[in-house]
């Protein structure tokens, strides 16, 4: 069955009721929505971003209803797990924007060109500032308010002149200025929680961009990166003034139509540790994303997207482009070759919600602009397709998707079984799979859709180096996935409180946390969901398959990984399978890393079965390279070489884990009063002897 969505939104279990004129302002610093209806405001607090939604998540669903009682509280007590606050507001201008502090102490309002309305929620006190005051309080200007967010000790305007950087008083109910960066001509910004990072927008086009970076140390101002057609790259500000200058008479080439970049057009993103401004180039149709470091910008990759509006969001490291003209979701991993996406783009499925006025058809909408309606499908989901207007469903970094007409909130998620239908490549979807997190739910399982991909190409009976570099694929993640955890594991042991608290660089800086767990497929793995579950289904011929074990174990030796015992007993059943006795003995002298105790045991079992002539002998041999004294003294006691098995006993001071009434019994049973005295003479010179004649 061909796939019909690769991201799916899921029910994240928090949910509102929706009112008629409502308001609905999106606050990623805090995780929170604000609902704004009349005077009274509402925030409902969001799950973790990057959290799992617990299966029958929205069965629980709370909606938070806007009370009419003037006290700011609801009868309903439903709602307490997800109203972070409410609170009433003046009369006045409308709402344009509006955010909390992180620790949710203070909200504030934008509700004019240059006044800010702050709340302490502590004192139910509220106070206005003005922007474009100096630290002595005398008014500089008028300068437009572009916006403003909150830090972890600052609260920050944005401005047509750049950034005013304040502290809360809440004692004398007012902001004081502690320090200002100014920039002329700032046309719009666009702020990073994530990163601490805001990027300013200024020139005549909008398109010169400066990225500053909030930290305890304070502000950190990273290199300008200028979007200006034709350069549309990095650039510095002394080759930026250089090249501008240089191009003062050709009035044809500066003339650039107005807000060529803005906040519809570019965001920050992380994927991978790493800091992305990601930049869409509406003439050209590309999706450009710039690496921002410390002292240099960099142009990282370019990836072409077709389409005037455009919507990201990052679930697990992938950038969802979404495409709000044609109303698919493009699937972009940096970490892949090339500049082609994982899958073609299809629509996103969204679960059919029962708005208030009904009607279970819904529609999607980006944060800054409309997607269309959607249509039920035959499995209960809707998907989406372009619309004829404007839709109640609202995408916000980094994975919500927000129904103002149903009060539902979803979280995007990828559907890793749904790609791997629809992907050819397999060893670039493999490579895709391990590096995605871990989880149980089964459309993202990555570790079992990754044994099901491989067990698809075995069934198909692919060519044997593609298969190899398959398995190459997965036992390289496994691989590094184990050298990185136990370089974590070393560098926790020995530098174990040298870690320094901070924000995080952006770029190449190296990661002071450990990396997140991989779904890795271990051997034991391969052998239950892969290579044992086909012999036993008779999948595929038994030569193929014992080539493709013989390939998966070379590729485990050459990624220095151990063979487990199981894959090596299976490959003696393969030659079995075919009649083909004769070479497990060259087998076993020539690979000695199969070697193992449970091999070993298989041996001699099929000897048992009549299927492997000469296997204890085999066996034996094998546990004499290993050194496991202990399993090859209890080896011959079973073949019933009582004698071999006293001398290594003694020899190798094995008397006290064998149990002695076991040597005594098999000495008895082989009818020779000399071979019993002497196990009784071995016994006795190991301490035991007393011991078990008590007994």
């Amino acid at each position: 069955m061909a796939a019909l969505a690769h991201v799916v939104a899921e029910d994240s279990g928090v949910g509102f009721v929706p009112q008629p004129g409502q308001q609905l302002f999106y606050d990623e610093a805090a995780a929170c929505i604000h609902l704004i209806e009349g005077r009274m405001i509402t925030a409902v607090a969001l799950p973790p971003a990057h959290a799992a939604a617990a299966p029958g998540a929205g069965a629980g669903r709370h909606r938070a209803s806007l009370s009419r009682d003037l006290s700011g509280y609801d009868s309903d007590t439903s709602i307490a797990s997800s109203t972070a606050r409410a609170f009433l507001v003046s009369e006045g201008p409308p709402v344009r924007h509006i955010r909390s502090s992180l620790d949710g102490a203070f909200t504030a309002l934008h509700r004019s060109a240059r006044l800010v309305e702050v709340h302490c929620h502590a004192t139910g006190n509220m106070f206005v500032e003005a922007a474009g005051a100096d630290k002595a309080g005398r008014r500089g200007g008028e300068p437009q308010l572009l916006g403003f967010f909150w830090t972890a000790a600052h609260f920050v305007m944005v401005t047509a002149a750049g950034l005013e950087v304040h502290s809360v008083l809440p004692s004398l109910q007012g902001l004081r200025l502690e320090s200002s960066l100014p920039m002329q001509g700032v046309q719009w910004y666009t702020y990073s929680p994530e990163t601490h990072m805001v990027v300013l927008g200024f020139g005549s086009s909008g398109a010169k961009l400066q990225a500053i970076q909030f930290s305890k140390a304070g502000t950190l101002k990273l290199p300008l990166l200028d979007l200006t057609p034709p350069w549309g790259s990095p650039i510095r500000p002394a080759v930026a003034a250089a090249v501008s200058a240089a191009l003062d008479g050709f009035s044809a080439v500066r003339e650039q139509p107005a807000r060529l970049v803005g906040p519809d057009t570019c965001w920050v993103a992380v994927l991978y540790g790493r800091v992305f401004c990601c930049h869409h180039d509406r003439a050209a149709g590309l999706l450009r994303l710039h690496r921002l470091f410390r002292d240099a910008t960099s142009l990282a990759h370019t990836y072409e997207v077709y389409a005037r509006q455009l919507e990201l969001s990052v679930v697990d490291n992938v950038l969802l482009v979404h495409h709000i003209d044609s109303a698919v979701v493009m699937l972009i991993d940096i970490m892949a070759p090339g500049a082609t996406p994982i899958s073609s783009p299809l629509p996103l499925a969204v679960p059919l919600g029962e708005p208030a006025n009904g009607e279970a058809v819904l529609g999607l909408a980006g944060a800054r602009s409309g997607l269309g309606a959607a249509a039920p499908s035959a499995d209960a989901a809707a998907v989406l397709l372009p619309p004829p207007g404007a839709s109640a469903l609202q995408l916000h970094y980094p994975c919500w998707l927000v129904d103002g007409a149903g009060g539902l909130v979803y979280r995007l998620q990828l559907d890793l079984r749904a790609i791997a239908d629809s992907t050819s490549e397999h060893t670039r979807l493999l490579a895709f799979l391990q590096r995605r997190r871990p989880s149980t739910v089964a459309g993202r399982d990555a570790a079992g859709i990754t044994l099901r991909a491989l067990r698809g190409l075995i069934q198909g009976e692919a060519p044997l180096p593609e298969l190899r570099a398959a398995f190459d694929v997965v036992n390289g993640f496994a691989a590094e996935a184990a050298a990185a955890a136990a370089a974590g594991s070393r560098q926790s042991n020995g530098s174990a409180g040298s870690s320094r608290a901070g924000t995080p660089p952006p770029g190449g800086a190296t990661a002071r946390q450990p990396p997140p767990p991989r779904p890795v497929v271990t051997p034991q793995d391969a052998y239950n969901s892969g290579f044992a579950l086909l012999r036993a289904q008779g999948a595929c011929r038994p030569a193929y398959l014992q080539a493709a074990l013989a390939e998966y174990l070379a590729s485990l030796c050459c990624h220095g990984a151990q063979v487990a015992p199981s894959l090596a007993a299976l490959y003696v059943d393969l030659l079995l399978d075919q009649g083909l006795p004769h070479l497990v003995a060259p087998l076993l002298l020539s690979h000695p890393q199969l070697d193992s105790v449970v091999l070993a045991e298989h041996l001699e079992e099929a000897e048992g079965t009549g299927r492997l002539y000469g296997g204890t002998q085999l066996a034996e041999q094998l546990l004499e390279r290993l050194g496991a004294a202990e399993a090859r003294c209890r080896l011959l006691l079973r073949a019933g070489r009582v004698r071999q098995a006293l001398l290594l006993a003694r020899r190798e001071r094995l008397i006290g884990q064998l149990a002695p009434a076991a040597l005594i019994d098999a000495a008895a049973g082989q009818g020779d009063l000399l071979l019993e005295a002497a196990a009784w003479r071995v016994i006795g010179a190991a301490g035991t002897g007393p011991a078990l004649l008590t007994t």
